[in-house]
Parts: structure tokens; C-alpha cells; sequence
């Protein structure tokens, strides 16, 4: 029996499936990418209000975990924790999510990034005494004095909590995390805000690595692994030793033995052929190859720090340039997944403005191909009322993390508005399937 995958417009072939675009009449139409996504019901903690999805790994249509939190204090006063953070974590089986709750993390939990190889291993890293913008989108982790780094393990029907060399450090904090097999993951943060960290799994346990000194201020985000010797980690550095921070783009890659660095394009002022102050930076990485890396993140076009545009880089096997072609100059970038170096996507948040008002924000997929991003077209999610905090642009509905199968398709998840809180949003590619003939 075939098995025959309906959407609407194009047509692609995703292994031996056909997607026929334009034969459902009541299918919502396909983006530039054939794709054709739909939203997801995800459940969330009962309780605190104000949850969202964080970060999402899928390794096949019928396995995928996503993280998630509870009580982040979304409201029209702007981030405002009210009480304590709870995280938690959704499975899809490739119909439905069900929650999956972490064991005991410590205090204020906030888990940012997730890795999973298969069904029965992941691991998410992040950290406790949450405040302000932890991680939300692993851009910058939300120190705080008291805060301790977190790894979390999933072994195919629980989560467990690991140490590792950081459970004990005052300030530190996790905010990416990649494994190639349940006997080698790498994880990113830093302690304090300046000051990156990298750790090791061995399927045992996890050791620290060194890394080359960066002036100034190093912080790494996100980290993607293709093998052992192969990893690329981004994140910022500072330009400046003292004064107000001049963030630029920063990326450490391991080869198996020791990590070298190197300093992607900063974004430019057209007017002015320099950098802008204040800033550009990287959030976000994939590598499906060893001569092909993309990097998201984050840049600040205005002298006032909103809104925020997506910013981009890619490598090609020998140096970092930018591909910044087609993006939206006031839409952040949040996450990027690549299923190959010429089919990439990324979350984050559509915005027209050019000034803080009106909002009119909506979830945002970026699709790269052919050396250029087009906007993905994606289902309607509720509205903002007035659920409005301003922290560094991250209105709600917003898209934190997004993770794409070679030739299956993609899921990203985040946060949508429900009355004046927030609950998880989770949207999918992965067309209706229906039996023919």
C-alpha cells in the first residue's frame, strides 16, 4: 500500500513519499519550500500559567522531545517572575505530545537546549535559579549569582539528572548541547556572562575542555556536532575590555583533539561601513557537513535596542561570510536546523516595526536555499491582547527552537499568547498522511 503525504502547491519527495501540492482543497498552501506546516495541541504544566516550549531535537516523523517551562511571568509589565520556574518536556510519537516531566532539577529550573541520537537517549542542559531572560532562546543565559549549570539525560522512559564539573559553580549556566551517540556529547555555557565554558560526555560522565582565550568576554550559545572531531560552537565576544559591550560574532570548532577560533562577519552599517554598535551575535547552528555550517542570531540595526533583526552567517569548509539575503531586518532569528547545506530552516519572530509600536509580532520560519532565506507560510496562532513585555523584543508569539530530518521535515516550537499569558506552540511540515489505493 502506498503511503502518499497530501499538502498543497508543489511537489517534493521526501524518500519514497510524493507531497502533491494543490490536491487537498481544504489544505492550507504551501510555502516557497513546498512545505506546508500546521499547528500542534501541546500539553503543558498544570498550574502556573505562562508556559513555553524552548528548544525541540527530532530524530525521526515519530520521535521528537521538546523542552519546556512554566511561569516565566509574562505580562503587561514586562518580565516579572512571580514565582518559581517549573520546566518540563513534551514527546511526540508521531501523533500526539504527551508530557514528560524532569526529575528534580533544583530551584527555578530553566532547561534551554536539547540533543537526542534516539528514542531511548537525549540530553537537555540549562540551569537553576532562573531570572530574567534565561535562555529562552540560549542567546545570552540568564545568570544570576546563584544560578548552577544543569544536564538532564533521558534514557527512554525517564529523565535523570547528571553533575558534571559545573554543577557546583557558582554563576554557571548551560545553554547548548549536541551528541552524536550516547557516548559523545558536547555541551556550551559559561559562568557569569563572560566567561564560556565547554564540557565533554564520554557515555560516562563529563569533563571540562579547554578553550583558546578570546578577547573580550567570550560567551558561547549553541553547538553543533556532525562527529567526534567535528563540532562548531557560536556565540559573542566583546570588543571592548571595559565600557559598553560591542558584541560581534564568535565561533570555536573542535577537531577531536583542541578548539580553534575564529570571528564570523560582524553585521555592517550600510551608512557608515562599520559594525553597529550594539550588536551582533550568534544564537543558533547547524552543520550537516564538514564544509557547510549555518549560524543564526541576532542583530541590532538602531541605537535603541529594539526591535532586533535576524542575522546570519555560513561556513563553507574554509571561512565565515555572511548570508543575510533575504532576511527581515527587524525579525529575530531565534534557532536553525539544516536536514543539508542547501535546506535549511530557522525560527524566530516575525515583526514589522522599525519602532517599539504597534506590536502586530507573528511566529517566523525562514527557509534557506540557493543562497537566499524566504519567508515560510505558516498557520494562524492567537493573537496578543494584552500580553506585552519588552525584554530585548521577545513578544509572544515567538519561535525558540526548530529541528528538521533529512528527508521527513521539521518541527519548531515556542510560545503563543492565551488571553494575557503564553502557552507552548508547537508547528509542523510534516504533512497529513493517508493510505491510497
Amino acid at each position: 500500500m502506498l503511503l502518499m503525504r497530501i499538502g498543497t502547491g508543489m511537489r517534493r519527495w521526501v524518500g519514497r513519499v510524493a507531497v502533491i501540492c494543490g490536491l487537498a482543497a481544504a489544505a492550507a498552501p504551501c510555502s516557497a519550500s513546498g512545505a506546508t506546516w500546521s499547528a500542534q495541541t501541546v500539553p503543558g504544566l498544570s498550574g502556573p500559567p505562562n508556559a513555553a516550549l524552548t528548544g525541540v531535537s527530532c530524530v525521526s516523523a515519530t520521535f521528537c522531545m521538546a523542552l519546556g517551562a512554566s511561569d516565566f511571568g509574562f505580562d503587561h509589565l514586562g518580565i516579572n517572575l512571580r514565582g518559581p520556574i517549573a520546566a518540563s518536556s513534551d514527546r511526540w510519537d508521531g501523533a500526539t505530545w504527551s508530557l514528560v516531566p524532569f526529575t528534580s532539577a533544583g530551584p527555578s529550573p530553566t532547561l534551554a537546549s536539547l540533543s537526542c541520537t534516539s528514542p531511548t537517549f537525549c540530553v537537555a542542559v540549562g540551569s537553576t535559579n532562573t531570572i530574567g531572560r534565561q535562555s529562552l532562546i540560549g542567546t545570552i543565559p540568564g545568570h544570576s549569582p546563584k544560578s548552577r549549570a544543569v544536564v538532564q539525560v533521558w534514557n527512554g522512559t525517564t529523565w535523570k539528572a547528571q553533575a558534571t564539573p559545573l554543577t557546583a559553580v557558582r554563576g554557571s549556566a548551560l545553554s547548548g548541547v549536541s551528541c552524536v551517540s550516547s557516548q559523545f556529547c558536547i555541551a556550551v555555557g559559561s559562568i557569569g556572562l563572560e566567561n564560556a565554558r565547554v564540557l565533554r560526555f564520554n557515555g560516562h560522565g563529563w569533563k571540562l575542555l579547554t578553550l583558546p582565550f578570546v578577547k573580550w568576554g567570550p560567551t558561547l550559545a549553541a553547538i553543533s556536532c556532525l562527529t567526534t572531531n567535528f563540532c562548531t560552537a557560536v556565540g559573542s565576544y566583546d570588543t571592548k575590555v571595559t565600557g559598553v559591550a560591542d558584541l560581534h560574532p564568535l565561533a570555536e570548532r573542535w577537531n577531536g583533539r583542541h578548539w580553534s577560533v575564529a570571528k564570523p562577519p560582524a553585521e555592517r552599517d550600510v551608512f557608515h561601513g562599520k559594525p553597529y554598535l550594539n550588536f551582533s551575535w550568534l544564537t543558533s547552528v547547524s552543520c550537516p557537513s564538514r564544509t557547510s555550517c549555518l549560524a543564526t542570531g541576532l542583530a541590532m540595526r538602531t541605537q535603541n535596542i529594539y526591535p532586533q533583526g535576524g542575522y546570519a552567517v555560513r561556513w563553507d569548509g574554509h571561512r565565515w561570510s555572511t548570508a543575510t539575503t533575504g532576511l527581515s531586518r527587524t525579525s529575530p532569528l531565534n534557532g536553525v536546523s539544516c536536514a543539508a547545506a542547501n535546506d535549511c530552516y530557522a525560527g524566530g519572530q516575525f515583526d514589522p516595526r522599525t519602532v517599539t509600536t504597534p506590536p502586530h509580532q507573528a511566529p517566523l520560519i525562514m527557509h534557506w536555499a540557493s543562497g537566499r532565506w524566504a519567508r515560510e507560510t505558516l498557520p494562524a496562532v492567537a493573537t496578543m491582547t494584552n500580553l506585552v513585555w519588552s525584554e530585548n523584543n521577545l513578544l509572544v508569539p515567538n519561535l525558540f527552537g526548530i529541528s528538521c530530518v533529512l528527508q521527513i521535515g521539521c518541527t519548531a516550537v515556542g510560545a503563543q499568547p492565551q488571553g494575557t499569558h503564553s502557552a507552548p506552540l508547537a508547528l509542523s511540515d510534516l504533512p497529513l498522511t493517508v493510505p491510497v489505493g
